[in-house]
Protein backbone atom coordinates (compact mmCIF):
# COMPACT_ATOMS: atom_id res chain seq x y z
CA UNK A 1 0.00 0.00 0.00
CA UNK A 2 1.36 3.62 -0.76
CA UNK A 3 2.28 5.61 2.20
CA UNK A 4 0.34 8.18 3.27
CA UNK A 5 0.00 11.38 2.59
CA UNK A 6 0.38 14.24 5.79
CA UNK A 7 -1.94 17.47 5.52
CA UNK A 8 -1.85 19.97 8.52
CA UNK A 9 -5.10 22.44 8.81
CA UNK A 10 -1.46 28.11 3.09
CA UNK A 11 -1.13 25.23 0.49
CA UNK A 12 -4.17 24.35 -1.67
CA UNK A 13 -4.43 20.41 -2.80
CA UNK A 14 -6.62 18.96 -5.39
CA UNK A 15 -8.25 15.71 -5.02
CA UNK A 16 -8.58 14.50 -8.89
CA UNK A 17 -11.96 12.46 -9.62
CA UNK A 18 -13.71 13.77 -6.26
CA UNK A 19 -17.31 13.70 -7.08
CA UNK A 20 -18.81 13.12 -10.48
CA UNK A 21 -20.03 16.30 -11.09
CA UNK A 22 -16.58 18.15 -10.25
CA UNK A 23 -13.63 16.94 -10.95
CA UNK A 24 -11.93 18.65 -8.55
CA UNK A 25 -12.07 19.50 -4.96
CA UNK A 26 -9.72 22.05 -3.19
CA UNK A 27 -8.88 22.65 0.20
CA UNK A 28 -6.60 24.98 2.30
CA UNK A 29 -4.07 23.80 4.76
CA UNK A 30 -1.58 25.20 6.41
CA UNK A 31 1.62 22.50 4.96
CA UNK A 32 1.19 19.64 2.79
CA UNK A 33 3.24 16.71 2.93
CA UNK A 34 3.91 14.08 0.13
CA UNK A 35 5.05 10.30 0.46
CA UNK A 36 8.46 11.39 0.52
CA UNK A 37 8.58 13.84 3.01
CA UNK A 38 10.38 12.80 6.63
CA UNK A 39 9.45 12.34 10.09
CA UNK A 40 11.84 14.96 10.59
CA UNK A 41 10.10 17.51 8.08
CA UNK A 42 6.94 16.88 10.16
CA UNK A 43 8.59 17.30 13.50
CA UNK A 44 9.41 21.22 12.15
CA UNK A 45 6.07 22.28 12.10
CA UNK A 46 5.07 20.96 16.15
CA UNK A 47 8.48 23.25 16.80
CA UNK A 48 6.34 26.52 17.19
CA UNK A 49 4.13 24.52 19.70
CA UNK A 50 6.57 23.56 21.16
CA UNK A 51 8.21 26.58 21.77
CA UNK A 52 5.03 28.11 23.05
CA UNK A 53 4.68 25.00 25.53
CA UNK A 54 8.26 25.86 26.64
CA UNK A 55 7.18 29.61 27.30
CA UNK A 56 4.10 28.54 29.44
CA UNK A 57 1.19 27.96 26.72
CA UNK A 58 -0.61 24.82 26.51
CA UNK A 59 -0.70 22.88 23.10
CA UNK A 60 -1.72 19.90 21.26
CA UNK A 61 -0.92 17.44 18.25
CA UNK A 62 -3.66 15.53 17.25
CA UNK A 63 -3.18 12.90 14.53
CA UNK A 64 -6.72 12.12 12.99
CA UNK A 65 -7.58 10.25 9.89
CA UNK A 66 -9.11 6.24 8.77
CA UNK A 67 -7.77 3.60 9.50
CA UNK A 68 -4.66 2.63 8.60
CA UNK A 69 -3.39 5.80 7.25
CA UNK A 70 -0.13 6.50 9.13
CA UNK A 71 -1.26 8.22 12.55
CA UNK A 72 0.43 6.11 15.09
CA UNK A 73 3.47 5.94 12.90
CA UNK A 74 3.39 9.75 12.59
CA UNK A 75 2.74 10.87 16.43
CA UNK A 76 5.66 8.17 17.28
CA UNK A 77 3.35 6.53 19.92
CA UNK A 78 4.49 3.16 19.07
CA UNK A 79 7.93 3.39 19.21
CA UNK A 80 10.59 2.17 21.37
CA UNK A 81 13.24 4.10 23.45
CA UNK A 82 16.21 1.78 22.27
CA UNK A 83 16.38 3.91 18.82
CA UNK A 84 16.65 7.55 20.64
CA UNK A 85 20.20 5.78 22.57
CA UNK A 86 21.43 4.29 19.71
CA UNK A 87 25.02 5.77 18.39
CA UNK A 88 24.22 8.14 15.47
CA UNK A 89 25.49 6.04 13.09
CA UNK A 90 21.51 4.36 13.02
CA UNK A 91 20.10 7.09 11.08
CA UNK A 92 17.87 4.67 9.77
CA UNK A 93 16.49 3.95 12.62
CA UNK A 94 16.35 7.45 14.30
CA UNK A 95 14.36 8.69 11.27
CA UNK A 96 11.56 6.69 11.68
CA UNK A 97 11.01 7.80 15.18
CA UNK A 98 7.53 10.02 15.49
CA UNK A 99 6.64 13.45 16.77
CA UNK A 100 6.32 12.92 20.46
CA UNK A 101 10.03 10.90 21.03
CA UNK A 102 11.20 13.78 18.49
CA UNK A 103 9.30 16.49 21.39
CA UNK A 104 10.88 14.78 24.39
CA UNK A 105 13.85 15.07 23.36
CA UNK A 106 14.12 18.76 22.33
CA UNK A 107 11.93 19.79 25.34
CA UNK A 108 14.53 18.34 27.78
CA UNK A 109 17.33 20.13 25.48
CA UNK A 110 15.86 23.49 25.67
CA UNK A 111 15.38 23.06 29.47
CA UNK A 112 18.40 22.36 30.34
CA UNK A 113 20.29 24.64 27.82
CA UNK A 114 18.12 27.68 29.12
CA UNK A 115 17.77 27.92 32.46
CA UNK A 116 20.60 29.89 33.08
CA UNK A 117 20.42 31.98 29.90
CA UNK A 118 18.16 35.42 31.23
CA UNK A 119 16.08 37.20 28.92
CA UNK A 120 16.22 40.38 31.30
CA UNK A 121 19.64 41.93 30.66
CA UNK A 122 19.57 43.17 34.04
CA UNK A 123 19.72 40.58 35.83
CA UNK A 124 20.93 36.64 35.78
CA UNK A 125 18.56 33.87 35.84
CA UNK A 126 18.35 30.62 37.82
CA UNK A 127 15.37 28.40 36.60
CA UNK A 128 13.59 24.92 37.87
CA UNK A 129 11.42 22.94 36.94
CA UNK A 130 9.29 19.77 36.47
CA UNK A 131 7.64 17.51 34.05
CA UNK A 132 5.52 14.80 34.80
CA UNK A 133 4.06 12.75 32.23
CA UNK A 134 0.14 11.17 31.81
CA UNK A 135 -1.31 8.75 29.78
CA UNK A 136 -4.84 7.98 29.17
CA UNK A 137 -6.87 5.55 27.01
CA UNK A 138 -10.53 5.83 25.87
CA UNK A 139 -11.88 2.16 25.03
CA UNK A 140 -15.36 2.10 24.38
CA UNK A 141 -15.96 5.18 26.24
CA UNK A 142 -14.32 4.17 29.49
CA UNK A 143 -11.53 6.22 30.72
CA UNK A 144 -8.28 3.60 31.00
CA UNK A 145 -5.38 4.81 32.73
CA UNK A 146 -2.53 3.09 31.77
CA UNK A 147 -0.17 2.48 34.84
CA UNK A 148 -2.61 3.45 37.73
CA UNK A 149 -1.61 1.20 40.80
CA UNK A 150 -2.60 -2.58 39.78
CA UNK A 151 -4.69 -2.02 37.22
CA UNK A 152 -1.99 -2.01 34.49
CA UNK A 153 -0.53 -4.66 35.97
CA UNK A 154 -3.38 -6.93 35.89
CA UNK A 155 -4.85 -6.06 32.30
CA UNK A 156 -0.79 -6.23 30.86
CA UNK A 157 -0.98 -10.04 31.98
CA UNK A 158 -4.47 -10.84 31.22
CA UNK A 159 -5.96 -8.72 28.71
CA UNK A 160 -9.50 -8.11 30.38
CA UNK A 161 -11.56 -5.91 29.05
CA UNK A 162 -13.22 -2.81 31.51
CA UNK A 163 -16.71 -3.10 33.09
CA UNK A 164 -18.57 -0.17 31.70
CA UNK A 165 -17.36 3.02 33.90
CA UNK A 166 -20.55 5.63 33.31
CA UNK A 167 -19.16 8.92 33.55
CA UNK A 168 -16.16 7.72 35.76
CA UNK A 169 -13.73 5.61 34.69
CA UNK A 170 -11.44 3.03 36.61
CA UNK A 171 -10.57 3.74 40.47
CA UNK A 172 -12.59 6.81 40.18
CA UNK A 173 -10.99 8.41 37.41
CA UNK A 174 -13.29 11.35 36.06
CA UNK A 175 -12.96 14.30 33.79
CA UNK A 176 -13.10 17.45 35.89
CA UNK A 177 -14.01 21.07 35.04
CA UNK A 178 -11.47 23.71 36.89
CA UNK A 179 -12.38 26.96 38.45
CA UNK A 180 -10.76 28.39 35.75
CA UNK A 181 -12.87 26.77 33.08
CA UNK A 182 -9.74 24.04 32.11
CA UNK A 183 -10.34 20.37 31.79
CA UNK A 184 -8.60 17.89 33.95
CA UNK A 185 -8.96 14.38 34.69
CA UNK A 186 -9.10 13.77 38.53
CA UNK A 187 -7.24 10.65 40.03
CA UNK A 188 -5.13 10.16 37.12
CA UNK A 189 -1.25 9.34 38.01
CA UNK A 190 1.05 11.43 36.75
CA UNK A 191 4.79 10.45 36.45
CA UNK A 192 7.83 12.78 37.36
CA UNK A 193 10.44 12.67 34.32
CA UNK A 194 13.92 14.21 35.04
CA UNK A 195 15.27 12.89 31.52
CA UNK A 196 14.02 12.32 27.69
CA UNK A 197 14.52 7.91 28.72
CA UNK A 198 11.85 8.70 31.35
CA UNK A 199 9.48 9.98 29.01
CA UNK A 200 10.08 7.23 26.43
CA UNK A 201 9.67 4.37 29.59
CA UNK A 202 6.31 5.79 30.20
CA UNK A 203 5.49 6.05 26.57
CA UNK A 204 6.56 2.37 25.82
CA UNK A 205 4.43 1.25 28.91
CA UNK A 206 1.09 2.70 27.97
CA UNK A 207 1.94 1.51 23.90
CA UNK A 208 2.40 -1.30 25.30
CA UNK A 209 -0.75 -1.97 27.15
CA UNK A 210 -2.78 0.34 24.42
CA UNK A 211 -5.58 -2.39 23.17
CA UNK A 212 -4.90 -2.98 19.42
CA UNK A 213 -6.46 -5.90 16.82
CA UNK A 214 -6.06 -6.90 13.73
CA UNK A 215 -9.01 -6.09 10.84
CA UNK A 216 -9.22 -6.33 7.28
CA UNK A 217 -8.23 -2.57 6.45
CA UNK A 218 -5.16 -2.85 9.22
CA UNK A 219 -3.44 -5.72 10.40
CA UNK A 220 -2.42 -3.76 13.72
CA UNK A 221 -5.90 -1.26 13.93
CA UNK A 222 -5.73 0.88 17.39
CA UNK A 223 -9.30 0.15 18.88
CA UNK A 224 -9.25 2.77 21.39
CA UNK A 225 -8.36 6.62 21.51
CA UNK A 226 -4.65 7.45 23.46
CA UNK A 227 -3.77 11.07 25.04
CA UNK A 228 -0.41 11.29 26.04
CA UNK A 229 0.41 14.41 28.46
CA UNK A 230 3.29 16.32 29.33
CA UNK A 231 2.68 18.77 32.05
CA UNK A 232 5.63 21.61 33.06
CA UNK A 233 6.14 23.41 35.91
CA UNK A 234 8.90 26.37 35.56
CA UNK A 235 10.28 28.94 38.20
CA UNK A 236 12.30 31.64 37.16
CA UNK A 237 14.16 33.21 39.58
CA UNK A 238 15.76 36.64 38.81
CA UNK A 239 18.88 37.79 40.91
CA UNK A 240 21.11 40.55 40.55
CA UNK A 241 23.98 40.14 37.89
CA UNK A 242 26.73 40.35 40.67
CA UNK A 243 25.26 37.01 42.03
CA UNK A 244 26.63 33.37 40.93
CA UNK A 245 23.72 31.36 39.34
CA UNK A 246 25.55 28.05 38.84
CA UNK A 247 23.18 26.46 41.83
CA UNK A 248 19.77 27.98 43.59
CA UNK A 249 20.42 31.29 44.72
CA UNK A 250 19.22 32.50 48.57
CA UNK A 251 16.38 33.57 49.21
CA UNK A 252 17.56 37.14 50.02
CA UNK A 253 18.77 37.83 46.27
CA UNK A 254 15.84 36.57 44.25
CA UNK A 255 14.43 40.04 42.77
CA UNK A 256 11.21 38.45 41.74
CA UNK A 257 10.26 34.57 40.52
CA UNK A 258 7.97 33.87 37.83
CA UNK A 259 6.20 31.06 37.72
CA UNK A 260 4.04 28.51 34.81
CA UNK A 261 2.44 25.79 33.83
CA UNK A 262 1.62 24.38 30.72
CA UNK A 263 0.62 21.16 29.20
CA UNK A 264 1.03 19.86 25.89
CA UNK A 265 -1.49 16.70 24.91
CA UNK A 266 -0.51 14.38 22.13
CA UNK A 267 -3.42 12.68 20.97
CA UNK A 268 -3.58 9.29 18.49
CA UNK A 269 -7.29 9.45 18.02
CA UNK A 270 -8.05 5.54 16.72
CA UNK A 271 -9.08 5.70 13.18
CA UNK A 272 -12.33 6.50 11.93
CA UNK A 273 -13.21 2.79 9.59
CA UNK A 274 -16.56 1.82 8.21
CA UNK A 275 -18.05 -1.72 8.79
CA UNK A 276 -19.06 -2.51 5.52
CA UNK A 277 -14.87 -2.67 4.52
CA UNK A 278 -13.31 -3.65 7.73
CA UNK A 279 -15.50 -7.27 7.55
CA UNK A 280 -15.92 -6.02 12.10
CA UNK A 281 -17.79 -8.33 13.95
CA UNK A 282 -18.25 -8.93 17.85
CA UNK A 283 -16.50 -6.90 19.84
CA UNK A 284 -14.26 -5.23 16.36
CA UNK A 285 -17.64 -4.47 15.64
CA UNK A 286 -18.34 -2.80 18.85
CA UNK A 287 -15.35 -1.32 19.33
CA UNK A 288 -15.54 0.41 16.19
CA UNK A 289 -19.53 1.85 16.41
CA UNK A 290 -17.76 3.44 19.63
CA UNK A 291 -15.11 4.51 17.35
CA UNK A 292 -17.03 6.27 15.15
CA UNK A 293 -19.13 7.93 17.59
CA UNK A 294 -16.81 9.92 19.31
CA UNK A 295 -14.98 10.99 16.10
CA UNK A 296 -18.36 12.05 15.05
CA UNK A 297 -19.22 13.84 18.47
CA UNK A 298 -15.52 15.43 17.75
CA UNK A 299 -16.79 16.53 13.98
CA UNK A 300 -20.23 17.82 15.69
CA UNK A 301 -18.02 19.94 18.32
CA UNK A 302 -15.37 21.07 15.34
CA UNK A 303 -18.35 22.39 13.09
CA UNK A 304 -20.10 23.97 16.09
CA UNK A 305 -16.61 26.06 16.43
CA UNK A 306 -16.18 26.52 12.99
CA UNK A 307 -19.69 27.94 12.28
CA UNK A 308 -19.28 30.03 15.92
CA UNK A 309 -16.03 31.79 14.79
CA UNK A 310 -17.11 32.47 11.40
CA UNK A 311 -19.66 34.03 11.89
CA UNK A 312 -18.78 36.03 14.84
CA UNK A 313 -17.19 39.55 13.73
CA UNK A 314 -14.02 41.23 15.13
CA UNK A 315 -13.55 37.81 17.30
CA UNK A 316 -16.67 38.56 19.62
CA UNK A 317 -17.28 35.30 19.79
CA UNK A 318 -21.19 34.80 20.40
CA UNK A 319 -22.48 32.40 23.13
CA UNK A 320 -23.77 29.20 21.51
CA UNK A 321 -23.90 25.83 22.67
CA UNK A 322 -20.85 23.69 22.05
CA UNK A 323 -21.95 19.49 22.57
CA UNK A 324 -19.08 18.82 24.60
CA UNK A 325 -20.68 16.85 27.09
CA UNK A 326 -22.18 14.38 24.04
CA UNK A 327 -18.88 12.72 24.47
CA UNK A 328 -16.00 12.04 26.76
CA UNK A 329 -13.28 12.53 23.81
CA UNK A 330 -14.72 16.45 23.39
CA UNK A 331 -14.78 16.96 27.31
CA UNK A 332 -11.27 16.24 27.31
CA UNK A 333 -10.11 17.60 24.31
CA UNK A 334 -12.30 21.06 25.20
CA UNK A 335 -8.93 23.40 25.54
CA UNK A 336 -7.98 21.51 22.88
CA UNK A 337 -11.06 22.63 20.76
CA UNK A 338 -11.72 26.34 21.30
CA UNK A 339 -9.87 26.97 24.43
CA UNK A 340 -6.58 27.95 26.22
CA UNK A 341 -4.29 26.26 23.73
CA UNK A 342 -2.51 26.09 20.70
CA UNK A 343 -3.22 23.40 18.40
CA UNK A 344 -2.46 21.19 15.14
CA UNK A 345 -4.61 18.66 13.64
CA UNK A 346 -2.63 16.43 11.39
CA UNK A 347 -5.03 14.86 8.99
CA UNK A 348 -3.35 11.44 7.77
CA UNK A 349 -4.46 10.47 4.31
CA UNK A 350 -4.09 6.90 1.67
CA UNK A 351 -3.29 8.03 -1.98
CA UNK A 352 -5.31 4.66 -2.52
CA UNK A 353 -8.29 5.22 -5.33
CA UNK A 354 -10.22 2.71 -3.05
CA UNK A 355 -9.98 5.10 -0.26
CA UNK A 356 -11.34 8.27 -1.72
CA UNK A 357 -14.59 8.22 0.35
CA UNK A 358 -12.52 8.57 3.67
CA UNK A 359 -9.33 10.66 2.08
CA UNK A 360 -12.67 13.57 1.56
CA UNK A 361 -14.09 13.03 4.14
CA UNK A 362 -10.75 13.46 6.52
CA UNK A 363 -10.08 16.44 4.50
CA UNK A 364 -13.22 18.20 5.00
CA UNK A 365 -12.92 17.81 8.65
CA UNK A 366 -9.51 19.08 8.60
CA UNK A 367 -10.60 21.98 6.75
CA UNK A 368 -13.21 22.83 9.09
CA UNK A 369 -11.12 22.37 12.40
CA UNK A 370 -9.17 25.17 10.41
CA UNK A 371 -11.69 27.93 11.07
CA UNK A 372 -11.75 27.82 14.55
CA UNK A 373 -9.92 30.54 16.58
CA UNK A 374 -8.81 29.38 19.84
CA UNK A 375 -7.83 31.45 23.40
CA UNK A 376 -4.34 31.47 23.82
CA UNK A 377 -2.99 33.15 26.54
CA UNK A 378 0.09 31.92 29.20
CA UNK A 379 -0.65 30.23 32.24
Amino acid sequence: MPTPDTFFGGSASAIPGATARKEYQAFTFDHVYNDDASQDDLFECTRPLIEKFLNGFNATVLAYGQTGSGKTFTMGSAETSSAMTLPSTDSSLRAKLGIIPRAARYIFETLNRNRRLSDDPTANLYMTYAVKISFLELYNEDLLPEWNGSFAAKNAVQRKKPKSTGSHGEKGIMIRDAKDGSIYVAGLEEKACTTVDDVLKYLNKGSTLRRTSSTVMNEQSSRSHAILTLHLYQQKHYVPLTVDVTHMPEARHIVRTVTSLSKFHFVDLAGSERLKRTNATGDRQKEGISINGGLLALGKVISALADRDMAAPNHEKEEVHIPYRNSKLTRILKDSLGGNSQTLMIACVSPAHDDLFETLSTLRYAARARQIKNNVKSN
